[in-house]
């Protein structure tokens, strides 16, 4: 259960931020990128992956991945070398595999609490 205005919390106070384009004369655009759709889905699918417990938003991401090339959004923004194909089937497993395997690699040691579900072999589930 969560509050009310929880999503129009995270709509305003975060992804508005996240998806508005840096134009602000108060905003340095060396310092605040405007990476787009397709790369803002690609980190936010790498940022949650490597968590437990937000399957869901995983899921939403990769969808919003796809998206992207599907609607026609992507090809407003700059290209983004091999996007199209991460869209994909193959693409997005690929991504989630991998995503996987770095988080792997990274708690090795096992105590790190970094992607606590993970297991030494993961397998890419969305």
């Amino acid at each position: 259960m969560s509050h009310p205005d929880l999503p129009v919390f995270i709509i305003q106070g975060e992804y508005g931020a996240l998806f508005s384009d840096p134009s602000s004369p108060a905003m340095d655009p060396d310092v605040v990128p405007n990476i787009g759709r397709v790369l803002m889905s690609i980190l936010a699918v790498a940022t949650l992956r490597t968590q437990t417990g937000v399957g869901p938003q995983v899921v939403s991401h990769v969808f919003g991945l796809r998206k992207a090339y599907e609607d026609g959004t992507a090809e407003a923004e700059p290209p983004v070398e091999g996007g199209k194909w991460l869209a994909s089937d193959e693409g997005n497993v690929w991504l989630i595999e991998h995503i996987d395997r770095i988080a792997a690699a990274l708690n090795e040691g096992g105590n790190s609490g970094f992607a606590p579900g993970m297991t030494k072999e993961p397998k890419a589930k969305l």
